[in-house]
């Protein structure tokens, strides 16, 4: 499976809101954000992506709460359960230093808010220093943000409203308060879970961006121009299966990928078998997709790519409250895990923030204690 979204279609690109013209300064200290309803999947991402740059032995903690977030989290992965959401009014930052083979090292600052909160991007919370900020100044102060949303039905409609118009809701909240038509943030949708069996074949036929538009819950009349209203991006591809321009411009800030925390694997018969399942009295055995090798997900290898950065701490409690309860799944930590696109989607907010710095203030609270 390729990095980025392939296979554009000859299409004569659309034109776009021209971003500022302005040449700006590479940030010494790159903010990307995490956003995600609850059930989408933020905490175990950040910790599978720990774990991976730790194998990797390219994993500095900055701080003791990160390492004990990380330790913690890591305990109840290696005994195949899952961590708690993040708790409610709980603000939390993981700091990480990536070691890189150039010598060039990179830190990455994470966010991570409670998925309930997202649900009112209005309501305030208790950020660093204490200052009294809510979603929408949060994710202003990013350079780059990763919206993670899942595919799986039981969490789209764990909500009264769609995502569509969740989204709708944050977006034109971030573009008034921004003051700007669009946006100078970086943005990268995550597709989720597409290791769990309900989701892995419907994957292998749509593109991300086919995904996206499917579960925003507009139906037919979904349209991928939408997002035109609040982000820069360069739309490729036909009428029937518009895609986004791969690499990030100043004029192209958008991106699709699909996100598998544990991947899939295939057994001697070709048969695919998913990690996760759901938590039974008697373990049932894998549910089972048969399918040819697929370049997608190719099983020898299945896209592991780097894995970034991340690190977080709580500032409103002491100690880290993971799920101690009976999870509705389970991991099967027996297989060798191929998680898809762990890194991929940072790598690609990082390389548009380095090549095209997004215009924004660098004097945020963010920045402190970092």
């Amino acid at each position: 499976m390729s990095m980025f979204n392939t296979e554009a279609n000859e299409t004569v690109n659309e034109p776009v809101n021209k971003p500022s013209p302005k040449p700006q300064r590479i940030p010494s200290q790159i903010r990307l954000g995490i956003w995600g309803f609850p059930g989408a999947g933020k905490s175990v991402y950040m910790l599978r992506l720990s774990q991976e740059l730790s194998d990797q032995g390219r994993l500095v903690p900055t701080d003791e709460i990160t390492a004990k977030y990380i330790y913690e989290g890591t305990k109840l992965l290696e005994k195949g359960e899952f961590v708690n959401p993040t708790g409610t009014g709980k603000y939390s930052k993981y700091s990480y230093t990536i070691e890189n083979s150039d010598n060039r090292n990179i830190e990455l600052t994470f966010f991570d808010l409670p998925g309930e909160v997202f649900t009112d991007p209005e309501n305030y919370f208790s950020s660093e220093n204490n200052r009294e900020v809510n979603v929408v100044d949060y994710l202003l102060e990013c350079h780059g943000i990763l919206f993670l949303l899942s595919p799986l039905e039981e969490d789209i409609h764990s909500f009264d409203e769609s995502y569509y118009i969740l989204l709708k809701r944050l977006f034109d909240l971030m573009r008034i308060k921004s003051r700007k038509n669009r946006l100078e943030q970086y943005v990268a949708f995550g597709i989720t879970k597409i290791d769990n069996s309900e989701v892995y074949g419907e994957s292998l036929d749509k593109y991300a961006e086919q995904m996206f538009l499917n579960i925003l819950g507009r139906g037919p009349n979904a349209k991928l121009t939408w997002l035109k209203n609040y982000f820069h991006i360069i739309i490729e591809g036909s009428k029937d299966r518009p895609r986004l321009k791969i690499n990030p411009t100043s004029e192209n800030r958008c991106q699709f990928f699909y996100i598998s925390a544990f991947g899939i694997h295939k057994d001697s018969k070709g048969n695919v078998q998913y990690p996760v399942r759901e938590n039974k009295e008697e373990k049932p055995k894998y549910n089972t997709y048969k399918t040819e090798e697929d370049p997608m997900f190719p099983t020898d290898d299945l896209e592991d790519v780097d894995v970034e950065n991340f690190g977080n701490k709580n500032n409103d409690t002491e100690e880290f409250k993971f799920n101690k309860s009976k999870n509705k799944y389970i991991i099967d930590t027996k297989v060798r895990f191929n998680p898809i696109n762990m890194y991929s989607p940072i790598e690609w907010l990082i390389k548009g923030i380095k090549e095209y710095p997004p215009n924004i203030p660098d004097h945020s609270s963010a920045d402190s204690n970092t």
